[in-house]
């Protein structure tokens, strides 16, 4: 379909939908009557003018008094009560009107609208929406234009347009990017996936508290691996935590069961198990159970296919769940010794191994072949050197390395690390020292095309922000299909050098217009009116790693206007995300952050586009929103 705008398909989607998930139209419509009915406090259905001021003071609207008291008079029945919810709909709808927005839909009307063709025209020439037909653009008139004899006759007005310009339609994100869009089919191997480091914990990593609901959330949000952390329980059920800390328990049967019910509810495709298995046999011939019994049919038990070269795509694992830990060589024994220096121990406290030790009094762990037997598309190994990987191991066997070491790696042997990628899952976790939880910065792994890199997603920070923005994409799959120099055997990569791959340097040159009621950083603050400036920041490669801002709009959170623009010269855009943030300046002390909204550079729409923020914590700050335009020049 052009412009991989499946419109029909779209429109009938919405509708069944309708209750899912709200549009933006009915989100600013509920938003109005929530802070109306939060401000009515006696519940009487009015608000009188006093009251009023007190609400557009909480949506961070600085508006004149007496501008605000002439509305108030236009828009208020002659009833002595105050203003209705309906009244104060309309009130709202007028004060927060946006001239850019005026003069942009004024540019392409005919007067007070704006014809299909002339709606076809903005789509092309503005949004770079190639193909678009008159079929598609009815489309979105019916969709948005509230006025109904505008709608009969297939025209926008103000509204219409202010709806399509707030809606998915005109967001950061491309339409057709914020579905899945990209092919499903290539190795597993081939996708960055998403995946959390120490699922169970939603704190500290030494007295924080572990939670089954925190393996729910994270297959809520789309997450595809997850960390199973398990230990002997005191009562013969083995059970998940971080060994030999302060962090709560919880038992190993809940969280398979939580995994089971919630594994698919967001995305179709495969979850992947990281067992650490700690447990002695008995205990772990009760997790085999577990898996088998409670999974079922979910749970991905097939014998290796020696034939394969490649281990099978997303598609061919749609709706199954892989287990990765150890496997034995030779399952006619009952159990066997296994190596103990790799990610089960490496990832634990110097206390805590020595706690391991003396238990294990100097033997070595043993392997239950029932927990064995449910482990074989990814089969944990231990990585001594990458000579050792191309000779000897097969398209199941995967490593898992620390943060430290596999940052050497890519300081030393990028390249290398780039190769063993192309047909091996390789893994990367945070340091035992990250004991607040903290993270690093995933891209630097990313660049050598390391699928899962795992991060605490419970934490926030610029760092989480960026792994977020690289899964904001592709339907919430939770998969991300790497480039193609990363895939290629037949290609080389270091991301460390100027690039010999088929990605071409563009420019993207971003003006940003105005921000939309963006809130105060701190809700306890009172009588403060910010002083907002945006940072734009590249992450890829290291030689586009780059930030610029605008600048400081003094006192106006409700409709800042900066009209600057930043140009960035990209040269591996397919690497790249871009992360928009808006800062709260203070001369006295650090600034505030407020929020922020990151995606991948391919993903980009061009035209006029509207960017919704996120607080630190992954709220979403709705109506606070950027209106940019996009313009992204390939260079030579």
């Amino acid at each position: 379909m052009s412009c991989c705008y499946n419109w029909i398909r779209i429109r009938r989607r919405r509708r069944r939908e309708k209750g899912k998930e709200d549009t933006i139209v009915e989100k600013r419509q509920l938003w109005i009557m929530q802070a109306f009915d939060k401000t009515d406090r006696n519940g009487d259905g009015f608000l009188t003018f006093k009251e009023i001021q007190k609400l557009l003071k909480s949506m961070n609207m600085d508006i004149g008094k007496k501008y605000a008291y002439n509305k108030y008079q236009q828009y208020t029945d002659v009833n002595g009560k105050g203003m209705t919810k309906n009244e104060f709909t309309k009130y709202y709808r007028d004060i927060s009107s946006r001239s850019e927005l005026i003069d942009l839909f004024n540019r392409y009307s005919d007067g007070e609208e704006l014809s299909l063709s002339n709606l076809k025209d903005f789509l092309i020439q503005e949004q770079k929406l190639d193909g678009i037909t008159d079929a598609n653009c009815k489309d979105l008139i019916l969709l948005y234009e509230p006025n109904d004899d505008l709608k009969a006759s297939y025209c926008l007005g103000i509204d219409g347009f202010t709806n399509l310009l707030t809606s998915k339609h005109a967001d950061i994100i491309k339409f057709s990017h914020q579905q899945k869009f990209q092919d499903m089919t290539q190795p597993l191997c081939h996708y960055y996936i998403f995946s959390s480091h120490n699922s169970y914990l939603v704190g500290h990593q030494l007295i924080g508290e572990s939670s089954v609901d925190a393996y729910i959330d994270h297959m809520q949000k789309g997450v595809r691996s997850v960390e199973l952390d398990c230990w002997d329980g005191d009562d013969g059920e083995p059970v998940i935590y971080h060994g030999h800390t302060l962090t709560s328990q919880i038992s190993f049967e809940s969280v398979i069961k939580a995994i089971a019910e919630y594994a698919f509810v967001t995305s179709c495709y495969p979850v992947i198990l990281s067992i650490e298995n700690h447990c002695s046999i008995e205990q772990q011939r009760k997790m085999a159970k577990y898996f088998v019994e409670i999974l079922g049919d979910k749970l991905y038990n097939e014998p290796i296919d020696l034939s394969r070269s490649d281990c099978p795509s997303p598609e061919d694992l749609k709706y199954k769940v892989l287990v990765k830990g150890k496997k034995l060589k030779d399952e006619a024994i009952t159990e066997m010794e296994i190596s103990d220096d790799d990610e089960d121990d490496l990832k634990l406290s110097d206390v805590a191994k020595e706690k391991l030790k003396e238990k294990r009094n100097g033997k070595k762990p043993k392997l239950a072949v029932e927990l064995s037997r449910v482990v074989n598309l990814i089969q944990s190994t231990h990585f001594k050197n990458f000579a050792e990987v191309k000779k000897k191991w097969k398209y199941y066997n995967m490593c898992s390395l620390a943060e430290s070491k596999a940052d050497g790696l890519v300081k030393d042997s990028a390249s290398e690390m780039v190769e063993m990628n192309k047909s091996h899952i390789v893994k990367i976790y945070p340091s035992g020292f990250r004991i607040s939880s903290s993270n690093y910065d995933p891209q630097t792994f990313w660049n050598v095309g390391c699928q899962m890199v795992t991060m605490n997603l419970q934490s926030p920070g610029s760092d989480t922000d960026i792994y977020y923005g690289r899964f904001s994409v592709n339907g919430d799959t939770g998969y991300y299909l790497k480039p193609e120099f990363l895939c290629n055997k037949n290609t080389s990569f270091d991301p460390r050098k100027k690039s010999k791959s088929t990605v071409k340097p563009i420019e993207l040159i971003v003006k940003v217009i105005s921000g939309q009621q963006i809130p105060k950083p701190d809700k306890d603050s009172k009588g403060e009116i910010i002083d907002p400036y945006v940072k734009i920041e590249i992450h890829g490669v290291p030689d586009d790693r780059t930030g610029k801002s605008t600048k400081t709009i003094s006192n106006n959170g409700f409709n800042p206007k900066w009209g600057q623009t930043l140009k960035f010269r990209i040269t591996n855009s397919e690497l790249a995300l871009i992360r928009f943030s808006v800062y709260d300046s203070d001369a006295i002390s650090s600034d505030d952050f407020i929020g922020q909204n990151t995606i991948p550079v391919p993903s980009i729409g061009e035209g006029y586009r509207h960017i919704f923020l996120t607080s630190e914590n992954r709220e979403k700050l709705f109506p606070a929103s950027l209106f940019v335009h996009i313009t992204i020049k390939k260079l030579v």
